[in-house]
């Protein structure tokens, strides 16, 4: 259901790039330009089969806007760093059998997003606006699996004034058992709200769906609160 209303709401913006006019909308009033940055900063919460493997977790996420009308195009760099639930912990290493005798103590998802999207704004009177957005992506995944355990730390010294030197020694540090990266194709859907500022940028607050196309299809959201200048 999610699949189909993304898709949808994809193809919404590409009507709207034949029917949309001129007016600046809810873009930034910034009559000299058409490229405007941003940066957000955001909580995001996995979807499906994803959610029971992973925790929610924090992200960040920038990039630029062309924007001359009511229609533009977003291009955004995401990064969002989940950790492996405690459930997931256990029933992988309840799935260990002989002679494995490790057990598996903590784990990581890594996944960078760089997505293009259309972006879509209605003409609006007063300083708060809507928007949609939606449109395709490249994202890489990567997946760590470690235990605790020893190791051996070697003697170092700084290669700068005033030189400190560092003895080695033995000591506890996380070993990855095992790991996993990959790119993959997505795409995504937004909704937001834009709150116009006196200098013409804006804050803005948004709801991002993404869907990778993995084996088992990877989906989580993204609440955003950002900047756009």
């Amino acid at each position: 259901m999610k699949r189909k209303l993304a898709i949808l709401t994809c193809v919404v913006f590409v009507l709207g790039l034949f029917s949309s006019g001129s007016a600046l909308a809810g873009r930034p009033d910034k009559d000299w330009k058409d490229w405007f940055g941003h940066f957000a900063i955001g909580y995001v919460i996995p979807e499906g089969d994803f959610g029971d493997v992973v925790d929610d977790t924090w992200n960040l996420s920038g990039g630029a806007t062309w924007w001359p009308g009511a229609v533009g195009l977003d291009l955004d760099l995401g990064w969002n760093d989940f950790d492996v639930s405690s459930e997931a912990i256990r029933r992988l290493n309840d799935e260990l059998e002989p002679p494995s005798t490790g057990t598996i103590d903590d784990g990581t998802i890594t996944v960078w997003s760089l997505t293009a999207d259309a972006i879509w704004s209605p003409e609006t009177q007063g300083s708060v606006s809507f928007y949609l957005a939606g449109g395709i992506g490249t994202y890489y995944l990567d997946g760590q699996l470690t235990t605790r355990g020893l190791v051996y730390y070697p003697p170092s010294c700084q290669p700068y004034p005033p030189y400190w030197c560092y003895p080695g020694g033995v000591g506890s540090a996380n070993i990855v058992v095992g790991s996993e990266s990959s790119w993959e194709f997505g795409y995504n859907a937004a909704i937001g709200l834009n709150f116009e500022l006196a200098s013409g940028s804006q804050i803005y607050v948004e709801g991002k769906y993404h869907y990778i196309n993995t084996d088992q299809a990877l989906t989580f959201i993204p609440i955003q609160v950002g900047y756009r200048w």
